[in-house]
């Protein structure tokens, strides 16, 4: 997309030197991904929501063409497979994101626990 920049930062807070972030841009999808509490499985679930959402969401895209049900469906794929990853090792696995499409000068987005999409003009 002509004129516009991305950047990613992430603040590791009271633990220099550890992002607890995972940041994924593609093709006009952005995901941002944390792990909550900084655990060791957290960290798999934040890695773990940005390749399920990006997979599953250009799949679902390509199928019905509606960003919006794409990003949704993208979402609940993601938010499975992290629980069924979970019960399989017997531990929590959590994850806070955030997922915005461009297309065409609109913004699809979502998100799910305290992650944020902030417009700044």
């Amino acid at each position: 997309m002509a004129g516009l920049t991305v950047s990613f930062t992430t603040d590791a807070g009271t633990n220099p030197g550890q992002s607890e972030d995972a940041f994924l841009c593609d093709n006009n999808l952005f995901i941002v991904s944390e792990g909550v509490a900084g655990r060791y499985l957290d960290n798999i679930a934040r890695e773990m929501a940005c390749r399920v959402i990006h997979n599953a969401f250009f799949e679902h895209l390509e199928e019905n063409h509606s960003p919006s049900d794409a990003l949704q469906h993208a979402v609940e794929e993601a938010n499975r497979e992290i629980l069924k990853e979970g019960k399989r090792i017997g531990r929590k696995m959590t994850v806070s994101m955030c997922a915005a499409y461009i297309k065409e000068m609109i913004l699809y987005f979502t998100h799910l626990g305290d992650s944020r999409i902030y417009c700044l003009q």
